[in-house]
């Protein structure tokens, strides 16, 4: 189901944790020191209702995102378009506008289910999942919906039993191969993991969430070379996969190719201006290139609401934009605010930049 494919990513999103420091970008070029975030997009052509060959048709919203035109134009488009209630309510979603999202995704019955409860677990809000889920008449949908939640109420024998019995009767549900394979993921028992994707990729082998799931669970194995083949399929089969263009975007930098990392965040960030993770990875992977007044104005607009960005912008101020005064006060009140741990690196950044503001 695509609505459940596209928030099913709210669910693993969370636990991406953004690096706060990167390693040094190598030299570059003077020309390449400032690239802006729209340098990288790439050439689409949102006109096209299908992809290259053995690519499947994404969403109307998707390919005009990934093609640069702003979340606004795009949700003028998709009304003139007539695009689903749904689709309009996955790009307030992703823009962001989490309790729009959720309105109009109740508003629309079972098709809305999955979309609705995306937005309840990464909000935390699990009994009202649970009541929404269990308002309804039984269906495949609710049954996989039911075990997600069993499992995040503690309950994983009911929830994988359930799965398990459900595929047996009817193999062919991806929803439910999806929520026992993070199950699986989630209890760290990744060979069952990788045996429930490869089962799901037998029936249907172009299912791109499921090759971003046997992407993570290969690099949980060690298995790096699979995992980046899994996650470069799950964007060759929806090249609006969050997920794998992160992680795509998180071995770009490990592996010190920091233009081919912003070349994913800057795909993602047009997806999903209004998530916390993907702003804060762009913010890093301008940063690796050079480009820090770029990323400076993109972590100022999270400083509000988010205490890890007021961390980020101190860290920018000190390594990148030489300005340890402003630094020192952007460190300290990410201090005030998040109450860190003696072991926390931010202690050892607040005396660097207390050291620098003095010889100033």
């Amino acid at each position: 189901m695509r609505v459940y494919a596209l928030l099913a990513l709210s669910l693993s999103l969370g636990a991406c944790a953004t690096a706060s420091k990167v390693a040094k970008p190598t030299e570059m070029d003077e020309r390449e020191r400032r690239p802006d975030l729209g340098d990288f997009l790439g050439d689409v052509d949102p006109s096209r209702s299908t992809e290259a060959e053995g690519e499947k048709r994404f969403l109307l919203m998707g390919r005009l995102l990934v093609a640069g035109r702003s979340p606004s134009e795009v949700l003028t488009l998709a009304r003139e378009r007539g695009e689903s209630d749904l689709s309009r309510a996955a790009l307030l979603a992703r823009s962001g506008d989490e309790a729009m999202a959720l309105s109009i995704a109740k508003r629309e019955g079972e098709a809305g289910l999955p979309m609705a409860l995306g937005i309840l677990a990464k909000q935390g809000r699990w009994d009202e999942a649970e009541a929404l889920v269990e308002g309804g008449d039984n269906s495949d949908l609710r049954t996989s919906l039911r075990a997600w939640i069993a499992h995040e109420k503690g309950r994983n024998e009911e929830a994988i039993s359930g799965l398990r019995s459900h595929l047996y009767a009817k193999g062919t549900d991806l929803d439910a191969y999806r929520v026992l394979i993070r199950i699986f993921m989630a209890q760290g028992k990744n060979r069952l993991a990788r045996l429930a994707c490869q089962g799901a990729l037998r029936i249907a082998p172009q299912e791109a969430d499921i090759h971003y799931l046997l992407g993570r669970v290969d690099a949980e194995l060690g298995r790096n070379a699979g995992a980046r083949r899994s996650f470069e399929a799950a964007i060759k089969f929806d090249p609006s996969h969050l997920g794998a263009r992160t992680e795509l975007a998180r071995t770009g930098l490990a592996h010190l190719d920091y233009k081919t990392a912003l070349e994913h965040m800057t795909v993602a960030y047009r997806l999903a201006p209004g998530d916390e993770e993907i702003a804060l990875l762009t913010a890093v992977s301008l940063r690796a290139n050079g480009a820090c007044a770029e990323a400076s104005t993109l972590l100022k607009d999270w400083t509000d609401r988010s205490q890890r960005a007021v961390f980020n912008l101190g860290v920018l101020y000190l390594r990148c934009l030489d300005d340890p005064k402003e630094a020192l006060k952007l460190l300290q009140r990410y201090v005030e605010q998040a109450e860190p741990k003696q072991d926390h690196q931010v202690h050892l950044l607040l005396q660097e930049a207390q050291l620098l503001s003095e010889t100033e």
